[in-house]
């Protein structure tokens, strides 16, 4: 992955664009993932004083990885001899997490709605003001998911949130 800084643009866009339009969809999947990592690690990091070394990362990035392949692995081999469940509702899934700034009591929301063949439906973010705690933070987040999954009438849910916090 040395190859991702090759070009430094100091523009954090023209970079990620540079990044996605030279790497292979594996390069780009691993990519994805090491930032999701990062990105949870700084998180961990700043709200809850929890430092990971360079090896939990990598051993983080690799799990994940290993995850969505499994998840790819069961879409391929999905049945469809059975009538009595239906389809849709293996897959209808939203993913949240919350992010908590404490000094001015502020977070943000961010989730990812995924329909009947896992391809994302939806995605969506939200700014919060006057939140009193990393908890209230996830519960809005949790809310927002709720709200979105109802909005959109998946008939089944699966919310997934960070229940590390």
């Amino acid at each position: 992955m040395a190859w991702v800084t090759e070009h430094t643009d100091p523009n954090t866009w023209l970079w990620l664009t540079w990044v996605f339009s030279r790497g292979t969809k594996e390069q780009i999947r691993i990519f994805c993932c090491t930032l999701w990592v990062i990105w949870s690690s700084r998180n961990q990091m700043l709200h809850e004083r929890k430092n990971s070394s360079e090896r939990d990362l990598a051993i983080k990035v690799q799990s994940y990885l290993g995850e969505l392949e499994v998840v790819r692995e069961r879409k391929l081999t999905t049945t469809t001899g059975r009538s009595e469940h239906r389809e849709e509702e293996l897959w209808e899934s939203i993913q949240f997490d919350a992010a908590f700034d404490t000094n001015n009591s502020r977070s943000a929301s961010g989730m990812v709605a995924r329909g009947q063949n896992g391809e994302i439906a939806v995605s969506k973010s939200t700014l919060h003001s006057n939140v009193s705690s990393p908890f209230v933070a996830e519960a809005l987040a949790c809310f927002e998911a709720t709200r979105l999954g109802i909005r959109l009438g998946f008939n089944s849910v699966t919310i997934m949130g960070d229940s590390k916090k």
